[in-house]
């Protein structure tokens, strides 16, 4: 019994994977625009929680370790002030 003969090519089309493209890096925007966080500007915050009240992670936003350190400890402060709300609305 001998097996049967596959073409080289068919064999290689059938292994090729599809490549993935590493992800675009997002500027940080508080160092593009050489500005840094504050607790006060709430619309900006905004930006950085996600629907459901919750501080979305550095990739996801693109900020620095820097500015999202401040960032976190900025939510936190302007949660505390009551111009955040902790949790979603319902």
């Amino acid at each position: 019994m001998s097996s049967p003969k596959i073409d080289e090519q068919d064999s290689s089309a059938q292994l090729a994977q599809p490549t993935q493209t590493a992800p675009i890096k997002k500027k940080c925007l508080f160092c593009k625009n050489e500005t840094t966080p504050a607790y006060t500007d709430i619309q900006s915050l905004r930006k950085f929680i996600s629907e459901r009240d919750k501080i979305l992670p550095k990739l996801r936003t693109g900020s620095c370790s820097k500015h999202q350190r401040g960032l976190t400890l900025q939510i936190k402060y302007a949660r505390h002030l009551a111009l955040l709300s902790f949790t979603p609305k319902v």
